[in-house]
């Protein structure tokens, strides 16, 4: 964040609390599905990865000259992908 001058969307939030309200009422929404019970939380957990993978890879769109952030984001595109395997074959 420092290097490309971006300001920390969670400075001063706590864990739970987010700047954006789609993500703070995605959160309360998997939290809440979650909860119910193992499955349901192995199903938030499975719509979580999938919500990361897109978004992983709509940001990867254009940082030609971010090389640095790319490979990071590469590397959680595919944890994020062993992640939601995982979570389905636990829900199998």
């Amino acid at each position: 964040l420092e290097r490309y001058g971006i300001e920390d969307p969670t400075a001063g939030l706590s864990a739970g609390e987010f700047s954006d309200p789609i993500i703070e009422s995605l959160y309360a929404t998997l939290i809440d599905q979650g909860s119910a019970s193992l499955e349901d939380a192995l199903a938030a957990a499975v719509t979580i990865e999938e919500t990361d993978i897109t978004d992983l890879e709509n940001r990867l769109v254009g940082l030609e000259k971010a090389p640095d952030v790319a490979e990071m984001y590469s590397h959680l595109l595919t944890a994020s992908g062993y992640h939601r395997e995982a979570f389905k074959a636990w829900l199998s």
